[in-house]
Parts: structure tokens; sequence; C-alpha cells
């Protein structure tokens, strides 16, 4: 990431020299020293325009190990830094979709290396075998669910009194 910024500061110091070198290299129109309206609306749109060609991006110099680095830590990165790498493939894909092509297999990689949520991978096979039949609801009659579910309400409307008294 160093060398990509070290990289962006070179390519302003030379989209500066590119500015002075394109406004001293303009004649000057009128002895007056004014310039007519289409050469003022001209020298604008030319400014913006370079602005807009010769801003480079930190990761234009990335290669491809340093993208695939990336791409195989993306849950590790920041917010800012996803959607900034997110924005630049999207970018790197308009002018270079082979290279695009290329990086989605660490993509896939990387998505199929990543745990599960909670932290259980679901192709390996539980360590504790769980009984299909449990004991625990045989011994159960309605009888006897239906006198527990009667004292449990019973022992709510009591509490709920007792909270309308205090």
């Amino acid at each position: 990431m160093a060398e990509a910024k070290k990289r962006e500061a070179e390519s302003k110091t030379k989209v500066d020299v590119r500015l002075v070198n394109d406004k001293t290299s303009r004649v000057p129109v009128a002895v007056s020293g004014t310039a007519s309206a289409l050469q003022m609306l001209q020298s604008a749109y030319d400014d913006k325009k370079v602005e807009k060609e010769d801003i480079a991006d930190a990761m234009d110099g990335l290669s491809d190990s340093d993208l695939e680095t990336l791409l195989k830590n993306f849950n590790e990165l920041s917010a800012e830094e996803q959607h900034s790498l997110i924005a630049y493939l999207k970018k790197l894909e308009a002018r270079e979709p082979e290279r695009v092509e290329r990086l989605r297999q660490y993509v896939s990689a990387a998505a199929n290396n990543a745990p599960a949520e909670g932290g259980v991978d679901p192709l390996k096979p539980s360590l504790e075998p769980v009984s299909i039949e449990s004991d625990d609801d045989d011994d159960y009659t309605v009888e006897d669910v239906f006198k527990s579910a009667t004292e449990k309400v019973k022992e709510d409307r009591i509490r709920q009194e007792m909270e309308i008294v205090k």
C-alpha cells in the first residue's frame, strides 16, 4: 500500500507539471490581455478534461499479486478499504476485463475457504451423534402436559395480580 501511495504522489506531481506546461504554452490572444469568450470556454474545458483523465487512482500501481492478496483477505479489510477495492475493480473491469476475470478466481476461492457464520464447517461431519428417538418426549401424557400448562397459567395470573397490588 505504501508503494501505491508513493506512485499516487508521483502521478500528482506529473499532473501538476503538465498543467503548468499547458498554461505557459498558450499563446496570448490579444495585446490588451483579454481573451475571447470562446477561448476562455475552451481553456476551462481543457483544464477539467486534464483533471478527469490524469487523476490516478491509488490502486493503479498494484500488481495482480497485490490484488490477489487483497481479495483473499477481503473480510479483514476495513469497510472503507472494501468499498475502495470494489470501486477500483469496477473501473478496472471497464479497462481490462480479462485481468478482472483472472482475479475473480481469488474471490471465489476466498469465499469457499471462509468459514460459515457461527464458525461451523457445513462439510465437516458432526462428532456427536444425535439420537432420533429422544427418551424425554416419551414420558409425558396429554394429562401431564395439560396439568403443567394450567399451573403455569395460574402462576402467571398470580404474578400479574401481585404486580398490580404493588
